[in-house]
């Protein structure tokens, strides 16, 4: 994927954001809420003998943007579309979108802990033979509604990747 396209789905992120008619209903408590995302660490697991001796970067720098739909404080399933590129195990750069249903865990005070499942696509020339995919992936995220962390675990799949990933974001709020 090419930074053209990334930024065309950019565009359509801030074009739905920009559509705030949804924050106006009286049914709806939470307006929908931007992100700036910090792409992230990782650690590996279970990875295949052939990286013994050349190291994986577990540093993979780079930005995305998250978007929560608007809800009613009542509401235990939250909703979000995510995209964004980083720098991946093998230093090439990488991008994603997707989207995700967050079930609430915890919720007190400004403190929350969520969990739930993202339907991730994915596109590096290191994965896959350069193919693009599309993974569920298991994702837990913490902090407040002002800053907090995604967690992604993306297991190992032989055909596709040669090691296990926890994949750790820093997003803060823009709006």
């Amino acid at each position: 994927m090419k930074l053209k396209v990334f930024l065309k789905y950019l565009a359509l992120v801030c074009l739905i954001y920009s559509g705030n008619g949804w924050s106006q209903s009286s049914e709806i408590e939470n307006p929908q809420k931007l992100y700036l995302v910090l792409n992230g660490v990782s650690k590996h697991f279970n990875v295949d003998s052939k990286y013994d001796n050349a190291p994986l970067n577990e540093k993979n720098w780079g930005l995305g943007i998250e978007y929560q739909f608007p809800h009613k404080a009542s509401d235990s399933l939250r909703w979000m579309v995510n995209l964004g590129q980083f720098h991946d195990s093998f230093n090439t750069n990488a991008f994603y979108a997707g989207g995700a249903g967050l079930y609430d865990l915890y919720r007190k005070n400004y403190w929350y802990v969520q969990t739930g499942i993202q339907l991730a696509f994915f596109n590096s020339p290191s994965y896959n033979g350069g193919t693009p995919f599309v993974a569920p992936l298991p994702i837990i995220s913490l902090g407040t509604d002002a800053v907090a962390a995604n967690i992604t675990i993306i297991p190992r799949l032989n055909q596709i990747m040669d090691a296990g990933v926890v994949f750790m974001q820093f997003k803060v709020k823009m709006n």
